[in-house]
């Protein structure tokens, strides 16, 4: 069975595009689809809103930092690649992280001007270095991409995910699932106690069938014997059996064979 991974790539993008396109490369050469900003839609929720959803609904998460802390929250005053980190390592969801090895190398214009947002980003990468997650390094796009393609089938090996099927393997999974299998003997169990139960209910239905004479002559007897019931109640009933029936009763609480 083939599965596809889906994997959301967070890092700032203004800077880092053509290592965006080489991440989104190493990915589909593996298998997984990329997931990142470039694919979200206009949508009424807020951004936050729906990056979480986008995080949530992949299987790994892959963080790059280089020279940019990234554009930051007004209500928290972090920047939106840290808090995609830290909900990600909250979610409890695989994180891959790639760290640019010598960002004191990189060109102006792909660096922080000021110094806040600099210590911000100094802070998020000792945040990562120190969070327990193995940390990769790269010195360009092309390692970058390398170091990708060797981290993934590692990740998938070391920490499984459900990943994605395509739909009409679907039928094939279910029917040599364990689980599967297991419902289907339960099913057979729960349908042979039914016609158990259904034979004992019908060998034990009332059967009705007609009376003979003798018999009425004698229930008609024992009921006026208990004083239960008038003559007139007893004949209706065996008229009621019988028709017009072949035994009157008198007032003397006797019973006359009609001829």
């Amino acid at each position: 069975m083939e599965k596809k991974y889906q994997v959301f790539v967070s890092s700032t993008y203004t800077d880092l595009q053509e290592e965006r396109m080489a991440v989104f490369n190493a990915l589909l050469d593996n298998n997984c689809i990329p997931v990142g900003m470039e694919q979200f839609p206009a949508t009424s929720i807020s951004q936050w809103e729906l990056i979480k959803k986008m995080i949530i609904q992949c299987d790994y998460y892959l963080l790059i930092i280089a020279g940019r802390y990234g554009s930051i929250e007004k209500d928290t005053g972090i920047s939106y690649t840290e808090k995609e980190f830290m909900f990600a390592k909250d979610s409890n969801i695989p994180i891959m992280c790639f760290l640019r090895k010598d960002p004191q190398c990189l060109p102006v214009n792909l660096t922080d001007a000021d110094d806040n947002s600099r210590k911000k980003l100094h802070e998020f990468r000792s945040k990562v270095e120190n969070s327990g997650i193995h940390v990769n390094y790269y010195t360009d796009k092309l390692e970058l991409k390398y170091n990708i393609a060797k981290s993934i089938p590692s990740i998938i090996k070391d920490c499984p995910r459900v990943g994605w099927i395509r739909a009409d393997q679907v039928e094939d999974v279910l029917q040599n699932s364990e689980y599967i299998s297991e419902l289907k003997k339960l099913q057979q169990v729960v349908t042979g106690l039914q016609n158990i139960i259904d034979k004992k209910l019908t060998n034990i239905s009332p059967q009705w069938h007609g009376i003979s004479e003798e018999e009425a002559r004698d229930i008609a007897k024992q009921v006026l014997d208990e004083n239960t019931a008038s003559d007139k109640d007893i004949q209706e009933m065996l008229d009621s059996v019988f028709g017009k029936s072949p035994v009157t009763i008198d007032c003397g609480n006797s019973l006359k064979i009609n001829d």
